[in-house]
């Protein structure tokens, strides 16, 4: 979620959102109106049930079950609901994608020239019921209505709330193990194993006694393409690189020095280990931010379930089943 909330499209959409909201109290045009008009029932009809499973056979074959289709009709009667929340607050009139959108389709219809007014257009467009028939404005209006939902006059939640989700949470914020590597690399090609092994051995051995550095050692070893030096690298990233034995060999160490002879997939190693940093979990002061978004996401959703619960509860409902038999039950 966070890295949808970071999409350049989310901030246009979030823009238009605030847009709409204050050109509509500039105008004196309520956004609350939907709260008490009379809302017409939903009629699911058999065309609607068809369309569902069509969408259903695209990734299961079969007749839904009784269970499937109402969770594909709670969705498209979400959408619905908030459709029609989107049209009694203006949103195909007051919006600027929305009316760009419909002024597009009226042109390409003929039923409009360039230079035609506006507002002329734009109401034309909405008697002719092309906000409905179009996939885009609906999904665009349904998308913003969500939005709003999500964001007007929503409160950062207090830092024990933060505390809170941190601790209900901990799990997510793990610190894997993580050790930082240069190594001298023997090539099992170029030397044959045994030998790339044992010269591996012996230069552990050598710097070991006199107290040698890496990077004065390297050139003892043969061309490693992926690089000598690796820094702060957990079990996943080292096994990418080495392979999975190499990396525990690694990560098994419990203090900075040379270790090896070390088998990776290449050859054999000779690996100075430094920086080594047990798992563990992060504290909260440094995954703050990280908890912050993550529970604004969460109560944010929480607030949109909730709206779209109550909209549910507001609309009757009627499902036309006709010949539609769902699975197991013919």
């Amino acid at each position: 979620m966070n890295r949808f909330l970071r999409s350049p499209a989310v901030h246009f959409l979030l823009i238009g959102v605030v847009l709409f909201v204050a050109q509509s109290l500039a105008s004196g045009r309520s956004t609350r109106t939907f709260a008490v008009r009379e809302r017409v029932p939903i009629v699911v009809t058999a065309e609607v049930l068809a369309e569902l499973r069509a969408r259903f056979n695209e990734s299961a074959p079969g007749e839904p079950t009784r269970s499937q289709y109402e969770y594909m009709i709670r969705r498209f009667v979400d959408d619905e609901t908030s459709y029609r929340e989107a049209l009694a607050m203006g949103m195909d009139r007051g919006d600027s994608t929305v009316r760009y959108r419909l002024v597009e389709k009226m042109e390409y219809l003929g039923e409009s020239e360039e230079g035609d007014p506006l507002e002329e257009t734009v109401e034309r467009a909405i008697s002719l019921g092309l906000s409905r028939a179009d996939p885009m404005v609906r999904g665009a209006m349904i998308q913003k209505y969500r939005m709003l939902v999500r964001f007007s006059g929503f409160e950062a939640p207090s830092e024990a709330q933060q505390r809170d989700y941190y601790e209900r949470n901990m799990s997510r914020y793990d610190r894997p193990a993580r050790a930082s590597i240069v190594h001298v690399y023997f090539s099992r090609q170029e030397r044959g194993a045994d030998q790339a092994r044992l010269d591996a051995q012996s230069l552990v051995a050598r710097a070991r006694a006199g107290g040698l550095k890496p990077d004065e050692l390297i050139d003892d070893g043969d061309v490693f393409l992926m690089g000598h030096t690796h820094r702060a690298q957990s079990h996943s990233g080292m096994a990418r690189l080495f392979g999975t034995d190499f990396a525990q060999s690694v990560l098994a160490a419990q203090t900075d020095g040379w270790i090896g002879p070390v088998e990776s997939a290449f050859g054999y190693h000779a690996v100075f280990v430094s920086d080594v940093s047990p798992e563990g979990i992060l504290e909260f002061d440094s995954v703050r931010s990280q908890v912050l978004k993550a529970l604004e996401d969460e109560l944010r959703e929480k607030r949109l379930d909730a709206k779209l619960a109550e909209l549910r509860d507001q609309y009757q409902v009627v499902i036309e089943w006709g010949d539609i038999v769902p699975a197991g039950e013919g």
